[in-house]
């Protein structure tokens, strides 16, 4: 881990982060990512885009049942031996009667496992779903943010405004990363180190729900700059921790449990009739039927149990890694944008002359109004002169309070 900083690094520091060491691929979603190039692979006839060659003989992330199905095989070579130790065990009838209650079984059993295995991969494709659109949120409001710059600088000045955008753009970042790390129960500072000091990141680990912190920093800004898109600005964010909650829902919330009960139940009980009904007839060659038979049985109620939780790290997980990844190019792309107008406004500002052309008019300004105020004074000057005329007669005092009023009405 590097070495941890005390003080707050500056905004332009901290957008210049690594953001190929944040987005690296680690291990989860190996599986997808291999069919998503696969696919794009030019096939021959009907193989094009079917995905054989890595599907029928890759032994990479097959769900294979090897403690279950060990103890299934020991369990088929008992039968075998006691069978073989049984007098008179061919001529009994009652072995084959077996068949029957099997098929019933299996049919039940095999309506469980359907049911099971659909419910896990809608968990799955509803995981990758939401996790996608949180993440592509996280790059539309990117974008929202960026192009409010303008509004910020006509607001709040040139000084502040580009590093108020650039702001808002690290707390999205970081956002899409405690979220990563929360799905997969991680908690990584090495990947925030570039992007906050240590004192924030452990009141962000703190914070019972960081991304929802990290979400209200995206908001917390002047009141001064609140000035445009504030509802679309709040309509993004709630949308996008609503995606999240939804991805949490999935990461916490497991199949019931009586609905596992039941279903493994009939799959012990299935199993355990299987090699009865074919050691009569096959002898110790049920060894090696049953083999393939808890292969397939046992191997799909595995992959349902793999599947079934999308955010962790095996093989046919969600590739987390390579979504925030791209959210994380994305984002980049603003900023590399943001911070190259700031460096044009600054090479700009470092080159205006002296005596602008605003200067000379706010002096001509300066100069028609005092020429406005003389006009005034004389015009005020004529109107007493000729009050004095007509009213002649009146006193001093009058007449003082007649040009008092005179100048007022001027003015």
């Amino acid at each position: 881990m590097a070495a941890p900083r005390t003080g707050r690094p500056p905004v332009e520091r901290s957008i210049t982060m690594k953001i190929g060491e944040l987005s690296k691929v680690t291990t989860g979603g190996e599986g997808t990512r291999l069919l998503l190039t696969e696919r794009d692979k030019p096939g021959f006839l009907c193989f094009r885009n079917s995905y054989w060659k890595v599907s029928l003989f890759s032994l990479n992330g097959r769900a294979v049942p090897w403690l279950p199905l060990s103890v299934y095989l020991i369990y088929t070579a008992l039968v075998c031996f006691g069978y073989s130790k049984i007098p008179g065990a061919e001529a009994m009838g009652q072995f084959k009667e077996l068949q029957s209650v099997t098929t019933t079984i299996g049919v039940a059993l095999f309506l469980l496992l359907s049911f099971r295995n659909n419910a896990a991969f809608t968990r799955w494709q509803n995981g990758s779903d939401k996790f996608k659109n949180f993440c592509s949120l996280g790059k539309n409001m990117a974008r929202s943010v960026s192009g409010t710059l303008s509004s910020y600088i006509a607001v709040g000045g040139r000084e502040v405004a580009f590093d108020v955008v650039l702001e808002r753009l690290k707390w999205l970042m970081v956002a899409l990363e405690i979220g990563r790390q929360h799905l997969r129960g991680e908690k990584n500072e090495e990947h925030l180190l570039d992007l906050l000091n240590m004192d924030e990141i452990e009141i962000l680990h703190r914070d019972k729900d960081p991304v929802l912190f990290c979400l209200y920093k995206v908001l917390d800004m002047d009141r001064m700059y609140f000035v445009q898109k504030c509802n679309e600005w709040m309509r993004g964010i709630d949308h996008m921790y609503m995606e999240f909650c939804a991805c949490v829902n999935v990461y916490t919330t497991p199949i019931p449990f009586a609905y596992i009960s039941h279903l493994r139940t009939f799959l012990v009980l299935w199993l355990a009739c299987v090699p009865w009904v074919y050691v009569p007839n096959w002898g110790y060659i049920t060894i090696a039927l049953c083999a393939v038979i808890g292969y397939g049985i046992i191997g799909v109620e595995e992959a349902a149990v793999e599947v079934e939780q999308p955010f962790g790290q095996d093989f046919n997980d969600i590739p987390l890694d390579s979504i925030v990844a791209e959210a994380y190019g994305v984002i980049g792309t603003y900023i590399r944008i943001v911070r190259d107008a700031k460096r044009k406004d600054l090479l700009e500002r470092a080159n205006a002359p002296s005596d602008s052309p605003s200067d000379d008019g706010g002096k001509d300004r300066k100069d028609k109004d005092k020429s406005k105020d003389k006009e005034k004074s004389k015009d005020k000057d004529k109107a007493v002169e000729l009050v004095q005329k007509q009213r002649g007669t009146k006193t001093g005092a009058e007449a003082a309070d007649m040009n008092d009023d005179m100048g007022d009405d001027m003015c």
